[in-house]
């Protein structure tokens, strides 16, 4: 940090709005805060913080993106274990309903045979 101790204090306009202390500075020495201040309204280095803003907007878009398809991945999952059980389960009561419409054909034969010796 650059010390202001050798600077003038008329440098500064003191406001204390609050608890803290506002420094605005009414004009600056040649340094290199200057230089930077100067530098940084440049259009070429406008289209750099316009560029790296565009690289961070779009990791932040990856970012959202992966865990969005993490969530849509668990909940596919969920839907296709539920698909599955439920597959399983219509598989169960097709051979339930099968065994007992060969049973009730079993008695009807059975039913038909007894008569038959009984005449």
């Amino acid at each position: 940090m650059i010390s202001l101790s050798h600077w003038p204090k008329k440098l500064f306009n003191f406001k204390f709005p609050s608890d803290r202390a506002f420094l605005t500075l009414i004009s600056l020495p040649n340094c290199f805060q200057n230089f930077y201040l100067n530098f940084k309204f440049l259009p070429s280095f406008q289209i750099e913080i316009k560029a790296k803003k565009a690289g961070c907007k779009r990791c932040a878009q990856m970012v959202q993106r992966h865990f969005r398809e993490k969530r849509q991945a668990a909940a596919r999952e969920e839907r296709e274990r539920e698909q599955a059980r439920r597959r399983a389960a219509a598989f169960a009561a097709r051979e339930v309903r099968t065994f007992w419409s060969n049973i009730e054909k079993l008695f009807e034969y059975r039913l038909k045979t007894q008569v038959k010796n009984i005449k």
